[in-house]
């Protein structure tokens, strides 16, 4: 099955998300724990750079950069990710599918009922299908809305064809899954009381990862640092004071 995807509105529109922000974030993690590691085996210590123009570029490359990577003037020409996953209307909602081998593509006509659909040469290959990827999409939609999201998930998934309701957000806390997973945690927030959020996506089986506690409000811990870096109470006061520190 594939992850639930997000919808903001009726009629619903793509999540806006700030990607590069957050990817970048990741990647600087992953590049300081590998540097320590590297330091921890005798490499020593290490300035590291990351730009956020490379971190997205990296990040989004695989997904919307297929035929940017290839320069052979044969190569195949593939339809771009923006065409290929698109929401599938039902008579309540939306869904996402991703039909990906030829057995999926098979099992997802028979299972919408369009097995003529093997036969017509415009979709009997992967190749002719994404040479004719709208024709496809409107054949196949064909009857849709008159399903359930429930119902047309349930069909597909017993047909094996990777699939997931398009959420929205308020929708997502409930959703079996996520509540399978056990994903979201409740705690009171000193400044914005009872607060939702989702815990820490990995699991560590030694030494598990939780919330602690919110992230700090402005100045919370300027004490705690200005001691750490040797003051005493009286220089804390008196820089508080004079406005140096709040």
């Amino acid at each position: 099955m594939t992850g639930a995807a997000y919808v903001q509105a009726d009629p619903p529109e793509y999540m806006r998300q700030t990607w590069c922000d957050k990817i970048t974030a990741v990647m600087t993690a992953q590049a300081i724990t590998a540097a320590l590691f590297a330091r921890n085996t005798g490499t020593g210590g290490q300035h590291l750079k990351l730009s956020m123009l490379d971190a997205g570029i990296s990040f989004l490359w695989p997904d919307g950069h297929a035929n940017t990577m290839l320069l052979e003037e044969d190569a195949t020409i593939l339809a771009p990710i923006s065409q290929t996953y698109l929401p599938t209307e039902t008579a309540d909602g939306f869904a996402t599918v991703a039909a990906v081998t030829e057995q999926q593509w098979t099992s997802l006509l028979i299972a919408m009922g369009r097995e003529e659909m093997l036969a017509d040469p415009r979709f009997a290959t992967t190749e002719a299908r994404l040479a004719n990827l709208t024709e496809f999409r409107e054949a196949l939609s064909e009857g849709n809305d008159e399903l359930s999201t429930a119902e047309l998930i349930e069909r597909l998934a017993e047909a094996q064809v990777p699939c997931g309701p398009i959420l929205r957000p308020e929708e997502v806390p409930d959703f079996e899954q996520v509540v399978a997973n056990e994903t979201m945690v409740e705690s009171d927030h000193p400044v914005m009381g009872r607060i939702r959020e989702p815990r820490p996506p990995a699991r560590f089986e030694k030494t598990p990862a939780e919330i602690r506690h919110p992230a700090r409000t402005l100045g919370e811990d300027t004490d705690v640092v200005l001691r750490g870096l040797g003051r005493s109470e009286a220089e804390i006061a008196k820089l508080r004071e004079t406005g140096i520190v709040s």
